[in-house]
């Protein structure tokens, strides 16, 4: 799950302070309105303001659970995540799978031990001969399933008969990353039990396995002191930064003004690394040099709650390893994320940004060869962030950087080993009319 839990930027849906005000370093950020920013935890409607005219912002897990109300998608809370799955080898029938199965997969994932709610996940399969890369299959157009479903899987057959791309594409508003990765992989485990005979009884338990996070972390009691401390931060970067004296060539500033470049700004850079030959404490360490290299002291991380997150921060990525410190360090109720924008970048800007995905062990013969996590439209000048994974024994790195980040810290990003991949992002979906 980064997909994250970006929920502090209700400050200012909640007290009407625009974000635009933050580029300004001698401009001073409002109090929190606590009492507005609990209800949102519980699922009550907030009027948007500031960079956001004129949306509502709700808590769509509620409301899909509230009868009468209609499922609406948000562009802006599209997380796509897509993996590469290795049949040679295998006894793996994904590719012979009809549109039966596909329809049963999704009702027996959500009935039985999915995070997702049974109708809420589409399962489509198609024969993609365009998709002849990675990059070519993880950049494709959003299904339009996106603007129906909040949750959904989509098999792509390339020509190469040994291979399946899969990706998921999932409304944070609706549903963590987490839960949408691990909804992704009950399906194939279904699809391969079906493939080769197997029956569907009261034993769905023996061939999917269980979400990870599940009943992995107690949710803390929300500390608005801890807001309050994130704000204070704000207001210290923003008011000690000295445009006259900044690099236009070098590393982004640190604090709310590095969203004033995002319009003259380069792509963002993004990178994949495919079974790493670099141990994951030494990505850690690797990413904990960069963050200090770019001058950050902090690094902003998300801890699952599927379908929901909170959001923390602490100093060191590597406290976030440490369960009590990563419980400690949560500042945001337990809630879905609010939409990824440029005022958003700004809200994290004093920290880079930290996504673990943990250790997975899917139930499937199919071997995961390649895997990234895409949060679409994500702002140029969005902290650098780091994504990882580990399945089937695998460790899976992404890395996001704005391109002059990137070259500041080339010689660091040069000592991670394995499989690296430019790839091309999955662009924020666009509704047709």
């Amino acid at each position: 799950m980064l997909h994250i839990m970006l929920c502090m930027l209700i400050i200012s849906e909640a007290t009407g302070f625009s974000t635009t005000a933050l580029l300004n370093p001698v401009s001073r950020l409002p109090s929190v309105n606590t009492r507005r920013f609990g209800l949102w935890g519980g699922g009550q409607r907030l009027p948007t303001r500031g960079s956001i005219p004129g949306r509502q912002r709700c808590n769509i897990p509620a409301m899909l659970a509230a009868d009468g109300e209609a499922y609406n998608a948000n562009p802006e809370t599209c997380l796509r995540l897509t993996f590469e799955l290795d049949l040679e080898g295998t006894e793996s029938p994904l590719r012979a799978v009809d549109e039966e199965a596909l329809a049963e997969a999704s009702r027996v994932v959500c009935k039985t031990i999915g995070t997702v709610k049974e109708g809420d996940l589409v399962v489509e399969m198609k024969q993609a001969p365009e998709c002849d890369s990675f990059s070519a299959a993880h950049s494709g157009a959003i299904s339009p399933s996106y603007w129906v479903k909040p949750v959904t899987v989509e098999l792509l057959l390339p020509e190469d008969e040994t291979k399946v791309f899969v990706r998921t594409t999932t409304n944070l508003e609706a549903y963590d990353g987490v839960g949408a990765m691990h909804a992704a992989f009950n399906v194939i485990e279904y699809l391969e039990k079906c493939g080769k005979g197997g029956k569907i009884g009261q034993n769905a338990e023996e061939y999917l396995s269980a979400p990870l996070f599940k009943s992995a972390n107690k949710a803390p009691e929300f500390d608005p002191k801890k807001m309050e401390q994130h704000e204070k931060r704000l207001e210290a970067y923003a008011a000690v930064f000295d445009a006259a004296k900044g690099d236009t060539d070098g590393a982004l500033p640190v604090g709310p003004p590095r969203a004033a470049t995002e319009d003259g700004l380069k792509p963002r850079v993004y990178t994949r690394v495919s079974e790493a030959k670099t141990p994951f404490k030494d990505f850690v360490g690797i990413a904990a040099a960069m963050q200090k290299r770019l001058g950050f002291e902090n690094t902003f991380y998300t801890v699952n709650f599927s379908p929901q997150v909170c959001l923390g921060v602490l100093p060191e990525i590597a406290e976030t390893l440490d369960h009590q410190k990563r419980q400690a360090g949560i500042f945001t109720p337990k809630g879905a994320p609010l939409p990824m924008n440029v005022g958003h970048a700004e809200m994290l800007s004093y920290g880079t940004f930290w996504n673990n995905y943990g250790r997975h062990e899917p139930k499937f013969c199919a071997k995961v060869k390649g895997f990234v996590w895409n949060w679409t439209g994500l702002p140029k000048c969005f902290a650098p962030t780091f994504w990882c994974a580990t399945v089937q024994g695998r460790s899976f790195f992404m890395l996001s950087l704005s391109e002059r980040d990137q070259r500041a810290c080339q010689d660091l990003f040069d000592k991670i080993e394995g499989d690296k991949q430019p790839f091309a992002e999955c662009k924020q979906p666009v509704r047709s009319k």
